[in-house]
């Protein structure tokens, strides 16, 4: 098996997660401290591409970063919590036109989504790399955002990466509700 290369980054109160798969696609998974994120992928990406951003959920210690990744990166495809729902006094919703703007390819997720970031497809490439991402359905969603009990954290993308017998979860901000 070829190297699978997954730095997370302590940025404080969140995480962030780097990924290089064995095909050369780099996948960040939230994004705060910049100059941590700008060191590890200089060191990984020298020719400035980032193959899919996951942004987890609405809150700035998540997506901070996502600004000047978008002006220093050729980032090929986002994926985001649906913000249809509260996101709070943020820039967010900014960050949202921003990639719209710049004509990448954006998903707000709900639901489950399964990626073959170095090619594939399912049951072929069952034992190749593959992420799992699980976004908040829209009923809970629903449900949640007419009670007293949501939050922010209830939109958190939950991800999984598989690649032969090794898995790792990186579950953002996730809450028991997700």
């Amino acid at each position: 098996m070829d190297a699978l290369e997954i730095y997370v980054l302590n940025v404080g109160q969140a995480d962030a997660a780097i990924i290089r798969t064995p095909g050369d696609n780099v996948i960040i998974i939230d994004a705060y401290d910049p100059a941590k994120i700008k060191y590890v992928l200089n060191q990984i990406a020298p020719g400035g591409e980032v193959s899919h951003l996951i942004v987890t959920h609405p809150h700035r210690d998540h997506y901070l970063t996502v600004s000047k990744l978008l002006t220093d990166y050729d980032i090929h495809r986002v994926t985001v919590a649906p913000f249809w729902y509260y996101a709070g006094k943020s820039g967010y919703h900014a960050i949202i036109n921003r990639i719209h703007a710049q004509q990448i390819p954006l998903r707000f997720l709900a639901g489950y989504e399964r990626n073959y970031p170095d090619g594939g497809t399912y049951p072929e490439y069952s034992r190749e790399l593959y992420l799992e991402l699980l976004g908040p359905p829209n009923d809970i969603l629903k449900d949640l955002h007419g009670s007293k009990a949501f939050n922010p954290n209830h939109l958190s993308i939950i991800a999984r990466l598989t690649y032969g017998k090794f898995s790792m979860v990186f579950a953002g901000d996730a809450q028991m509700e997700n």
